[in-house]
Parts: structure tokens; C-alpha cells; sequence
């Protein structure tokens, strides 16, 4: 299937992207419409992990400082989805006008979410506040458990958290025409040859920082997503 979308490209009918018409098992269904009182100003769609460990269906930040927490059945869990499923569960204060909620990898002291909070935490984007929230469904209702607010941070619109073991957050910075990456928990080296490891390094020249500010790249226009990777 991956050769057909290299070999016959182009917008003809049965070319690839394929129209809905073409290709009617992909197009989307609604499910169900919900109606708020406030603004949505960001969506999130979890996905389903181990049975062991909690699962966040769906969030919806709002313009005045709520994030709502929903329950979608069928659509995480791949049972029957019905409309009756879906339904709120919690509301949460945070930021105000959040623009990106994204997946949180870690937590502090757990390494890429060994007790599930990688299906269960996420990071966002508070833009009105100037900061970025970080967001934990694990043990509780919704609750910020870290911050980032920093002088060089103007308008942040997105952010994305690296995956390994590294705790490296970036942020793009809309009206400051920059991207920005912060490190804000224990980097570990690892090496295949046990004798070189070094002993976890946190943030700060003394290693208890909440977080490093890891240097910025300005950009030609105004960034309004960003994602990233950790090479190491």
C-alpha cells in the first residue's frame, strides 16, 4: 500500500491523496457534537496503551482558563462507539487561551513513562499567560504539577516534549519569531559500557534548577507548530 502512495501521485481520480469518493471508508463520521460556554481554544485525543494503565480519552481547553477532561468509549478502546459514551467527566483550572496540548513523555523521576503517566500527562501552551503548563490526569483530576515562565519566552503557541530520557521541552514562540528549548529534569548518559555512565545531571549549575534554558533559533516567519526530535 505504501507504493501506491510513491508510484501514482496526483490529483486525478484514484491518485494519490485519494478523494473521499474514491477512498469512502476514510472519511470521517461525526460521532457527536458538544456544545460548550466558553470558547474551545485547543483539542486533545489520547489513545489507548496497556489495560494496566489509565487511559485520557479527550480534552478541551477553553479561552477563560478550563480544561475539560472526556470519556469517548469505543473511540480509544476500539469497542462500539456510541454517542451516549461520550461525556465529561472533570473540569480543571489552568492557563488561559491555551493553543497546543501535547503528549507529556515523562514525569519527574520516571523515565518515558514507566508507570503509565506517559497515557495520561500532557503539556500545553497557556499563551495568555506566557508559560507553559504541564498537566497530570495519572492519580487525580486534572492538576498542573510544573511550570515554565521565562523572560525569553514572548508567545508561546506550541510545544512539543522530547522522547528518551532527557526531560527536553520546546516551544515555539509565535509574535517572538524564535523557537526556545528548556531542559527541566534530570538528564542520565548512558552509555553502552557501564563504566563511563554518569551519575543523573539536573538542571542549574547545581543540578536543583526547575529547568536550563537551552538556547533559541530565530525564524524567518512566525512559528505556529513545532516538533522535534532528540538525536543522541
Amino acid at each position: 500500500k505504501f507504493d501506491l502512495t510513491q508510484t501514482n501521485q496526483g490529483s486525478g481520480p484514484g491518485q494519490w491523496p485519494h478523494t473521499f469518493d474514491v477512498a469512502p471508508e476514510s472519511k470521517p463520521v461525526v460521532v457527536k457534537t458538544v456544545e460548550l460556554d466558553d470558547m474551545p481554544t485547543a483539542v486533545y485525543a489520547g489513545f489507548s496503551g496497556p489495560a494496566k494503565y489509565k487511559k485520557l480519552g479527550a480534552l478541551i481547553a477553553t479561552m477563560h482558563g478550563k480544561l475539560l477532561e472526556y470519556e469517548v468509549g469505543g473511540l480509544i478502546d476500539k469497542t462500539e462507539v456510541r454517542a451516549e459514551d461520550i461525556k465529561q467527566i472533570s473540569a480543571s483550572d489552568v492557563g488561559r487561551n491555551v493553543t497546543h496540548i501535547a503528549l507529556s513523555k515523562h514525569d519527574e523521576g520516571n523515565d518515558q513513562g514507566t508507570h503509565g503517566s506517559s497515557f495520561t500527562d500532557v503539556v500545553m501552551a497557556a499563551r495568555a499567560e506566557r508559560e507553559v503548563q504541564f498537566v497530570s490526569y495519572f492519580d487525580k483530576p486534572g492538576e498542573i504539577v510544573r511550570r515554565i515562565a521565562d523572560g525569553r519566552m514572548n508567545d508561546p503557541i506550541s510545544v512539543d516534549d522530547e522522547m528518551h530520557s532527557h526531560y527536553v521541552l520546546v516551544v515555539a514562540d509565535y509574535t517572538g519569531r524564535q523557537v526556545l528549548g528548556f531542559r527541566y529534569g534530570m538528564f542520565q548518559y548512558r552509555n553502552f559500557d557501564p563504566t563511563r555512565n554518569v551519575d543523573p545531571i539536573g538542571p542549574g549549575p547545581d543540578g536543583k534548577d526547575a529547568f536550563d534554558f537551552g538556547g533559541s533559533w530565530a525564524t524567518a516567519g512566525f512559528p505556529f507548530a513545532v516538533t522535534s526530535t532528540n538525536v543522541n
